[in-house]
């Protein structure tokens, strides 16, 4: 699972690495107390650990379960089954095939949008770094006024 999880620190988006710096030490601590908890825990319980019955179960001679019977059909027909198991999550997963990720900005926002034309004309007429805010500064038409140092 943190295997998994170090594929979201290769994104440049903050809230994705979150989830990676979050559910890497959940994952890791929760292997560690799975080794290390879980066997001194059934040590001290010992043979009480069944002393208190979670589902009453009916005793049968023979395994006629849900499962029982899951487990016999997979295994008599096995490449079907491996193939359906296989076609399902590629099928759900076609649509995500022509994914882009990108930061939420104006360009999400209809071309009549004023925010969507001040936002396209400031790529077009300015060369600029996505990570730096841009400034703008616009003079007042009439005379201007000399800065500290003379200049205008």
């Amino acid at each position: 699972m943190a295997l998994a999880l170090s594929g979201l620190l290769v994104f440049p988006f903050y809230f994705l690495r979150s989830f990676a710096y979050a559910g890497i030490p959940v994952s890791l601590l929760a292997a560690v107390a799975s080794v290390t908890v879980l066997p001194a825990l059934l040590k001290v319980l010992g043979p009480r650990i069944d002393s208190l019955p979670v589902l009453r179960r009916r005793k049968t001679q023979t395994d006629t379960g849900f499962w029982y019977r899951t487990a016999k059909r997979v295994m008599r027909f096995p490449v079907p089954v491996g193939a359906v198991g296989v076609i399902i999550p590629l099928a759900l997963g076609a649509p995500f095939l022509d994914l882009k990720m990108t930061l939420a900005d104006e360009r999400v926002l209809p071309s009549s949008a004023s925010s969507y034309q001040v936002g396209q004309a400031m790529r077009e007429r300015f060369a600029s770094q996505q990570s730096q805010a841009e400034m703008v500064v616009m003079r007042k038409s009439g005379p201007t006024e000399t800065g500290p140092q003379g200049h205008q």
